[in-house]
């Protein structure tokens, strides 16, 4: 009974004489935690933000001027040398589909078919996305076409005249015209969602919108001098103002204009999806804006160069996936949205 005892009191004692320890033990874990969780916060709020990557899809090329893409491929153009390409927006060979085509600009895809701008012709061309086939060219009359862009079942051309005055026109896809906003005061870029269209008009500021089949011209902003490339989707209307470094919007219920993102660097081509819109800047990167978010525009891409000679190029463009686009020194990149 007595070493029973005694050992009870033994298991007693060595109980008691533990727990401080213990406690101490479990302080020290609870500030090295701290101490831990600090350091991690400070490395994270301190540590270089990885460059976002991109894939180059082609390289060695000249003069790029404007660029479009399906799911599969993408398009572009080579003003100088007269060649309109394209590769696979996996990766492939390069493919040239028309030469020789009156220093080929901006490019775009509807009906199953390939439009793009002669800008030193004074046409429009247009071949099948699928197969060989010689081009289907029509003129401009007088007007030098300096911006296209496609929608359901036409496309909308912004071509310029003498002394800066230009014209919003209009064709169906066998390039039969239609009506022709003129007055245009150096109209710069088109964008087409649905049955609208919208154009800036760089030295007056204006953005206007026309419509399909009319010679519709509304005024939905004024006050925009500057502005240049334009992009639209069933919410708005989104344009750069390179000078001043801003990108801008219109809502279609409001016509209220407000700013996506300030202090950008150059803002030049700019298109849009359902709910984001993206942009180029002169410094190399890509930049997204959720339409709608107070969030700040993040960086798709960066590291590349954009500083383009000429004014007149359309080098971004969207798929459901991807963002594609030209650099000024020759290559097609892509980026995941």
């Amino acid at each position: 009974m007595v070493a029973v005892a005694a050992g009870a009191a033994c298991s007693q004692s060595y109980a008691e004489g533990s727990k401080p320890a213990d406690d101490a033990g479990a302080e020290a874990s609870a500030e090295d935690a701290q101490v831990d969780a600090e350091v991690d916060a400070f490395v994270a709020d301190n540590a270089v933000p990885p460059v976002p990557s991109f894939t180059e899809l082609a390289t060695g090329l000249v003069d790029l001027a404007g660029i479009a893409a399906t799911e599969t491929d993408v398009y572009f153009t080579e003003r100088e040398p007269g060649n309109v390409r394209s590769v696979p927006i996996g990766g492939g060979a390069v493919a040239t589909l028309a030469t020789a085509s009156g220093a080929p600009g901006p490019i775009a895809i509807a009906g199953g078919h390939l439009f793009w701008a002669n800008v030193g012709g004074k046409q429009l061309s247009r071949r099948p996305l699928v197969g060989a086939a010689v081009p289907l060219v029509a003129s401009t009359s007088t007007t030098v076409p300096h911006a296209l862009a496609a929608g359901a079942d036409r496309i909308f051309v912004i071509a310029l005249g003498p002394q800066g005055v230009g014209e919003a026109q209009q064709y169906d896809f066998d390039f039969v015209a239609g009506p022709v906003v003129g007055g245009l005061s150096n109209p710069f870029d088109v964008a087409v969602d649905g049955s609208a269209a919208y154009w800036t008009e760089s030295s007056t500021g204006r953005i206007g919108r026309g419509a399909n089949g009319s010679a519709l011209n509304d005024t939905v902003a004024t006050g925009e001098t500057g502005c240049e490339a334009i992009a639209a989707n069933a919410a708005g209307a989104y344009w750069t103002r390179p000078s001043d470094g801003l990108v801008r919007a219109v809502s279609i219920q409001s016509f209220g204009v407000t700013s996506l993102a300030e202090k950008e660097v150059s803002p030049s081509s700019i298109a849009a999806d359902d709910g984001d819109v993206y942009w180029l800047t002169g410094d190399g990167t890509v930049r997204r804006k959720r339409v709608g978010q107070e969030l700040p525009p993040a960086t798709i891409a960066n590291g590349f160069k954009s500083a383009f000679a000429g004014t007149r190029v359309r080098a971004l463009a969207l798929t459901s996936k991807y963002v594609v686009w030209l650099t000024s020194d020759g290559r097609i990149l892509r980026a995941d949205k």
